[in-house]
């Protein structure tokens, strides 16, 4: 008994899998920036009406600063991968 191998219909299906996977991974990479710019927004808000929480609100401010920055780079990535496939 033979097995029959499509391998050109399993590589369209695999590069079609790809591509959705790179869409929905970016796509929540964004909502994680948006998230994480949001974040930063309110620890604005926080140390401005409770001066003594100011401290803290700024190590996590930053923080929330370089995860922006970090999802920022991942979806520059991703973008200039898309670019230099078309």
């Amino acid at each position: 008994m033979t097995k029959n191998y499509n391998l050109e219909g399993r590589t369209v299906s695999f590069s079609k899998e790809v591509i959705f996977f790179s869409k929905a991974f970016k796509n929540k990479i964004c909502i994680c920036k948006k998230e994480a710019k949001e974040t930063k927004y309110w620890f604005e808000l926080i140390a401005e009406t409770n001066p003594e929480q100011k401290e803290m609100c700024r190590k996590l401010w930053k923080e929330a600063h370089e995860l922006t920055l970090i999802f920022s780079k991942i979806i520059l990535t991703i973008d200039r991968a898309s670019t230099f496939k078309n």
